[in-house]
């Protein structure tokens, strides 16, 4: 295994939030700044599975077709995409502005 590849591996990713007993902690119940906070956790918690993929990128080979074709394993995408997409959508929801009982 190369060693960049390693490191980052082992590094400890970002802890995900613990739900607090008697708190319904799904995301609709989460304040703007609740998931601000979230946002940048997912969002450092990408920077960090993108930099694995950018390893792969250039230190593996696709041995399934036996290329010199530069390779990266579909689970590491498939999590960064799905982290990249879970930062946005909470990215999204901080900017929800809190609602008020005098609406028109």
């Amino acid at each position: 295994m190369d060693a960049n590849r390693h490191l980052l591996l082992h590094q400890q990713p970002h802890r995900p939030r613990q739900a607090l007993p008697g708190r319904d902690d799904s995301m609709i119940s989460m304040t703007a700044d609740e998931h601000a906070a979230r946002a940048a956790e997912l969002t450092a918690e990408a920077e960090r599975l993108y930099q694995i993929c950018l390893v792969d990128y250039h230190t593996n080979i696709n041995e399934d077709d036996h290329s010199d074709e530069p390779y990266v394993p579909g689970a590491d995408l498939a999590m960064l995409t799905a982290t990249t997409q879970l930062a946005q959508v909470h990215a999204t929801l901080a900017l929800r502005r809190p609602a008020t009982t005098n609406q028109r």
